[in-house]
């Protein structure tokens, strides 16, 4: 915003020169178009990588999650499953004796 400004400032000093002046201040408004385009699409650029960063961060957080419970659950939950089914036959066995 302030290089477009800037240039724009330049513009209309040179329009005053006669003559070349004003062909001059042409180019120098165009670029400072040019400048303020392309300020507009970095800008727009980067709220999208803002917001993209953001979700990335949040789906990232998920699959932390559950990939937490995971390493938790998958060696935990056989071996519960072992003892409830052993725990009645050996409890059995122990009455017998």
């Amino acid at each position: 915003m302030r290089a477009a400004r800037g240039l724009r400032d330049t513009g209309d000093a040179l329009d005053s020169i006669p003559f070349v002046g004003e062909q001059i201040d042409d180019n120098i408004r165009r670029t400072a178009r040019d400048v303020d385009t392309i300020a507009t699409t970095v800008r727009k650029t980067a709220g999208q990588a803002r917001r993209s960063g953001a979700d990335t961060r949040d789906a990232a957080q998920g699959v932390a999650a559950v990939l937490g419970a995971a390493v938790a659950l998958v060696p935990t939950v056989p071996l519960v499953l072992l003892y409830l089914l052993l725990r009645p036959v050996v409890a059995q066995e122990l009455r017998r004796r």
